[in-house]
């Protein structure tokens, strides 16, 4: 129980906040009492502060009944009173309470302390600094009706209005109601911040989780169709690869054999002429294949590190580019090359090709209204992946990019611009509608990526990523001479599954005052070896339906240790030769060969 600590000057009692005595169920309730009569305050602190009332209730009934129905559990209302004389003094009593985190419940409020603010003026300023006190306006006039009141201080639950004099059951009864009233008010309040605050943390964490899954739905699509990209690029690659390496062997007699007539054909007989555009042709033909190998990734091509920054130089000197310069005369052609060479590991001839390819395009998608193609060389270093046309990891590279200011490509368009075929461009008068899938083979094959950036009426940037090559890592490869009057008493082992292949091999090898025999399998060859050496077998190496190139070197490896052999093959997977060719094969020869790419890679391969 709060006990009274004597009284302050006006008579009336004052706590004693530091005894806690029997506080465990007390509920103690903070009220303001505003009066300019300190009478009032006398009356309210007799009805609000004494307790000894009850306690002698509690003793009558017990007298009478024998017992009384009081729980000493249950919490009694028990009230800290605050006294101001004005409205001034209430409002700052009012609104340090709230500052500290103590406010009152509840105010009886007088309407006239003259001289200085009335009870509706006293009101109206303590709610702009409590509104949600519990107030009781006190009067023994009539000054205002309630309607006056509601208009003064508008439309609220928050007043309530005491008639002087009052009686005690009905202050007490006010007091009780209004503090509890106030409690349960804050209560729901804090629950209601409470629940909006849980809303609201989930709401977030919803939001948070639906953002994720939108990511990963969107991740997963990008990852579906590039999969799907993968796909269709792989099927239509293994197409044109199988046709590829059939269409090279019917190419051979038509390339190679042309290097045999014309050494028995005078320069200026019209024969000459003749058979030069049959070779050119089939040449025309087999680097069309060639695309086609390219698309499959079936081409094998000697890797060894180069400069792209050389290799772009020796483009924009060379009679295609001039000739290319001439076809497209409104176009302008700029080149941004890195100080650097830009090294990368590769096969030159291939990688030349993409910038032929993007040139090419670039020109031709300014034709109607003329513009810039900007060829671009720069190293870029990538600390975190990045989310490209197709994702591009963290690492170093040297990026190769062409660049016009064209009409640039539908949206519609870009995911198949690389799939064979695919042109908006009139079929036959532009090409063979290979060019940008044989990038695509190109780059993915030299482990490099590829970036497009394009806008409709905008122009198109594309760029290719290329690995950069450690230079401290190169080493550098032995170049033939490509002299034939070397070692011309060496015998050679033409070891292919295709009749006309092994004419042509062994006709050319006599040609160039080798001597040559030939073989239709992996097995006959391995027959040969066992009853003599040869100084060279020249291999294919698909064969079948015996044992493949790779097979028959690592048996004839078995039989003679030392034994030389150069690979040949219209295709192969690159894998098997690399292996054939880290076992020690001398070359690497593609069909449909010439004269002198025989001549130079044999030589070669007899020198080492």
């Amino acid at each position: 129980m709060i006990q009274t600590a004597g009284r302050d000057r006006r008579g009336l009692p004052k706590l004693d906040v530091n005894d806690h005595n029997d506080m465990d169920h007390t509920d103690f309730r903070k009220i303001l009492i505003v009066d300019d009569n300190p009478d009032i305050h006398r009356d309210f602190a007799k009805i609000l502060e004494s307790s000894d009332a009850v306690d002698v209730l509690d003793q009558l009934e017990e007298e009478i009944f024998g017992s009384s129905d009081a729980d000493p559990s249950y919490p009694r209302y028990q009230y800290r009173l605050g006294y101001a004389t004005q409205g001034k003094q209430a409002l700052e009593m009012v609104t340090a309470a709230t500052d500290c985190d103590d406010p009152f419940l509840l105010a009886f409020v007088d309407m006239r302390m003259p001289p200085g603010w009335n009870g509706l003026e006293t009101i109206q300023r303590l709610w702009q600094a409590d509104p949600r006190l519990q107030i009781v306006l006190c009067s023994a006039y009539s000054d205002h009706s309630w309607d006056e009141i509601q208009q003064r201080l508008g439309p609220t639950s928050n007043l309530l209005i005491l008639k002087k004099p009052f009686d005690v059951t009905e202050v007490s009864q006010m007091a009780a109601a209004l503090t509890e009233k106030w409690r349960l008010s804050k209560q729901a309040a804090t629950k209601e911040e409470t629940l909006t605050y849980m809303v609201e943390r989930r709401t977030a964490d919803l939001q948070e989780a639906n953002r994720l899954l939108k990511e990963e739905a969107q991740a997963r699509e990008q990852l579906e169709k590039q999969l799907l990209r993968a796909q269709k690029m792989e099927a239509i690659g293994s197409l044109a690869a199988g046709v590829a390496h059939d269409l090279n062997n019917v190419l051979s007699g038509i390339v190679s054999y042309p290097d045999l007539l014309l050494m028995d054909v005078d320069e200026h007989s019209p024969m000459h002429r003749k058979l030069k555009l049959i070779q050119q042709s089939g040449q025309k033909a087999a680097a069309i294949v060639q695309d086609m190998l390219t698309l499959g990734r079936r081409g094998v091509f000697n890797h060894a590190p180069f400069s792209l920054k050389s290799m772009i130089e020796t483009y924009l000197e060379s009679p295609e580019f001039e000739t290319l310069c001439r076809q497209f005369a409104n176009v302008r052609i700029d080149a941004r090359l890195l100080k650097e060479p830009g090294r990368v590991q590769g096969a030159e001839s291939q990688v030349e090709k993409c910038i032929m390819n993007l040139v090419s395009n670039s020109a031709e998608a300014l034709t109607a209204t003329g513009g810039t193609v900007t060829i671009e060389l720069y190293r870029r270093d990538l600390d975190l992946p990045l989310d490209a046309y197709v994702p591009i990891p963290a690492g170093s590279y040297i990026v190769m990019s062409v660049a016009d200011d064209g009409p640039g490509i539908a949206e519609n368009d870009v995911d198949h611009i690389f799939e064979p075929f695919y042109t908006r461009k009139e079929m036959g008068r532009s090409g063979t509608g290979l060019g940008l899938a044989v990038v695509w083979g190109v780059v993915n094959d030299h482990r490099g990526f590829i970036d497009v950036t394009t806008r409709e009426s905008a122009g198109t940037r594309i760029d290719l990523y290329f690995p950069a090559f450690d230079t401290s890592a190169a080493e550098q490869a032995p170049e033939g001479d490509g002299n034939p009057q070397e070692e011309k008493k060496a015998l050679i082992l033409v070891v292919d599954d295709i009749a006309e292949q092994r004419e042509v091999g062994v006709a050319l090898l006599e040609a160039l005052g080798y001597e040559a025999r030939a073989v239709a399998s992996g097995e006959a060859a391995l027959q040969v070896l066992a009853e003599q050496p040869v100084d060279l077998l020249l291999l294919d190496m698909i064969m079948d339906p015996g044992i493949d190139g790779l097979d028959t070197f690592k048996r004839a490896r078995a039989l003679h240790p030392g034994q030389r052999a150069v690979i040949a093959s219209g295709y192969s997977k690159s894998s098997r030769v690399e292996k054939a060719m880290t076992m020690g094969a001398s070359g690497f020869l593609r069909k449909p060969y010439r004269l002198q790419d025989l001549a130079n890679v044999v030589a070669d391969a007899l020198k080492n």
